[in-house]
Formats: C-alpha cells, sequence, structure tokens
C-alpha cells in the first residue's frame, strides 16, 4: 500500500523497537520541521494494524497517535511519521491498569517518555494503550482516572512546576466519566491553555475565541456522556510561527477529501479522532505545515469553515 494513498482501511499486542541508539531528540510537542515522510490509518482490523505496524517500522516510522475505539469490530486508526533520528519507542495496547503503569515505570526509567494514551472497552473489559519514545532530556507525567475536579486540580499543580499537557482524554470507566492527561516539561517555554468538558456545539466558539487569541489547536479529543458528545482540547502559543488546519465532525467521505487535498498542499496530519455522533461515525483531524514549499495560508481559510461547518 503506498504511503501516498488514501487510507481506509490497522500490531502484535505489545511491539518494542530498539534501533540504532542515537542522541535522544529534544522536542516538547514531538513536532519536528518537515518535510517528513508520514501515512495514517483508519479504522483496521487488529489483524491490519499488527501487519501495517509492522511494515511501516521497517521502513523507519514510528507511531505519533493511535486511536483505538469501543467495541468496534474494526477499532484501530494510526498515525506513523519517518523518524530522521532512528529514536527507540514502543506501543502497548490491550493492557490492564496495573500493567499499563508497571509499562509506564520501565519505560520511563529507562530514558523514555508517553506520547499518547487510550482507555477503551472490549467485551466488557477495560483496556490501556500507549506510546513511548526515547528522550532523556523531557521530564514527563502521566495521570489516569481522574475526576474532573481532580483534572483541573492536576493541570493547575502541573502548570505552577513547569509542565505542559500533550494528551488529555475523557472515558468512561464502569459507568463513570473519568480523564487521563500527560504532560512534560515546558523547556520551551511555550503559552498553553485546555480545557476538557466542550460542548460539540460551542466547541465552534471556543475555536473562533481561541484562534483570535492566537493560539493553534495542538490535541483535540472527542468522547461520549450518555450519547452527548464533548471535546477535550490542547491549545498552543509558539515562537516560531506554524500553519495549521484543523477540522472535526466530518464523514468519512469528508474525512478522505480533506486528507488527499492538504497533504497535496504539503501538511501533514498530527492527530486523528474517531468518534460515534449523530447521524454516525465521525472523523476529526489537526494538520500541520509539513512542505514549505507547498503550503498556503489559503488553506487556513478553508479549513476553518470546514471546522466550523
Amino acid at each position: 500500500m503506498s504511503l501516498t494513498s488514501r487510507f481506509i482501511t490497522t500490531v502484535a499486542f505489545s511491539i518494542y523497537l530498539p534501533l540504532i541508539p542515537v542522541t535522544a531528540f529534544s522536542d516538547t510537542l514531538d513536532q519536528p520541521d518537515g518535510p517528513l515522510s508520514w501515512g495514517s490509518l483508519v479504522n483496521l482490523s487488529e489483524l491490519e494494524y499488527n501487519r501495517i505496524l509492522k511494515n511501516f517500522k521497517a521502513k523507519g516510522y514510528r507511531p505519533i497517535d493511535i486511536e483505538i475505539n469501543d467495541d468496534n469490530k474494526r477499532p484501530y486508526s494510526l498515525i506513523m511519521r519517518r523518524d530522521k533520528l532512528k529514536s527507540d519507542w514502543a506501543i502497548h495496547i490491550r493492557l490492564t491498569h496495573e500493567g499499563f503503569l508497571q509499562k509506564n515505570r520501565y519505560y520511563t526509567n529507562n530514558g523514555f517518555r508517553p506520547i499518547d494514551f487510550e482507555s477503551y472497552r472490549q467485551k466488557r473489559m477495560q483496556f490501556y494503550a500507549g506510546i513511548w519514545v526515547k528522550d532523556s532530556e523531557t521530564s514527563s507525567k502521566i495521570h489516569l482516572n481522574l475526576s474532573s475536579k481532580d483534572l483541573n486540580r492536576v493541570m493547575k499543580d502541573n502548570k505552577d512546576q513547569g509542565f505542559i499537557p500533550i494528551d488529555i482524554d475523557g472515558y468512561q470507566l464502569y459507568g463513570q466519566l473519568v480523564y487521563s492527561a500527560i504532560f512534560v516539561s515546558n523547556s520551551s517555554d511555550i503559552s498553553w491553555s485546555a480545557r476538557h468538558r466542550i460542548k460539540q456545539e460551542d466547541f465552534s466558539k471556543h475555536f473562533n475565541e481561541m484562534t483570535r487569541k492566537g493560539y493553534r489547536l495542538y490535541d483535540s479529543n472527542p468522547y461520549s456522556v450518555d450519547s452527548e458528545v464533548f471535546f477535550a482540547a490542547i491549545w498552543v502559543k509558539e515562537n516560531r510561527p506554524l500553519k495549521w488546519v484543523a477540522s472535526r465532525d466530518m464523514n468519512s467521505k469528508t474525512f478522505h477529501d480533506f486528507w488527499a487535498k492538504f497533504r497535496d498542499a504539503g501538511y501533514r496530519l498530527e492527530d486523528v479522532e474517531v468518534y460515534s455522533s449523530e447521524g454516525g461515525t465521525r472523523y476529526s483531524g489537526i494538520w500541520i505545515e509539513n512542505d514549505k514549499s507547498k503550503a498556503s495560508w489559503k488553506h487556513l481559510q478553508t479549513a476553518n469553515k470546514l471546522y466550523e461547518g
């Protein structure tokens, strides 16, 4: 399957990929300048996920985002990106709560940091998944199964300690809404703002408010409460100018048309979400400039219209 083709169709349950030792990278947001080769895949079966991750690994790619949906025959979605530094990385799925904590302790004790987290249910069992990358220069913290009040406290405490969130998720745990959050040391002194309970119908207003203040959307995670969709969102404001586009609540055709259009315009997908909403399965995504020779600001206006549409 060509990496530049349109992907729609997702690795052994646990894969650790030691590569050639190199100096660990220190990129707070793990969004290096391009151009970088990348690929994304959605709605994959477990067999496809295992096969494709193995194939990407052999070509020097590492996963940067994983999405796993509850009780779905094709639950896996994945973004892979070529890693010029050939950093060591690990990905694990189908972990118990204790199993995840054990993996995280092992990797953080060995100079890794988590960059993505998922919690999901399959056959009445709660599972956890994560991606780690070797980065001995960046401190990290991960908090699981938090109440909304606890998450607010954790965000304030970490901000006071010089940390920035890179992933916030909401999910159901035995009938209760809980949250997770990954924080890393904010060595680049990036301004940030995060909210975790934005109603679907309020996101357009929130989006416009934040973009007017000069922030860009770094991470967005939809979740459901009694069939109502909410979003958690992380916004960042950096010294470097970075062109970006984002869209949400897309059906399959709109998502893949959008994907192809902005790939051709020199952007790469950094975040993908697949979720249930009124009318069926919906997709959201965040793209950033990847190839300066192709990227154009005119696409940002188009993207905002689609995002709010």
